[in-house]
């Protein structure tokens, strides 16, 4: 059995997709994004437990960023002079 297929055209608003979150949705996303910081947040402190472990925060120019990773390439013995 054939049956009659209608030509498909989509209206102009629909031709983007759209998407319907509900209140439960936005809830659930944000617990999820919370679990997963405390998550990240528990490595940080389970590693210092284990043994040690140095954590800085540095500041430093754009400019000057790369110069620590030739910095380190000499120090680690791999300096190209």
């Amino acid at each position: 059995m054939v049956f009659p297929v209608k030509s498909f055209k989509p209206k102009a608003s629909s031709a983007r997709p759209t998407f319907k979150c509900t209140k439960m949705d936005h809830v659930a996303i944000n617990l999820k994004i919370l679990l997963l910081l405390l998550f990240l947040q528990g490595i940080s402190e389970a590693s210092v437990k284990v043994g040690a472990v140095y954590k800085y925060d540095l500041s430093i120019p754009v400019e000057k960023l790369y110069d620590i990773v030739e910095e380190m390439r000499c120090r680690l013995g791999n300096c190209e002079t």
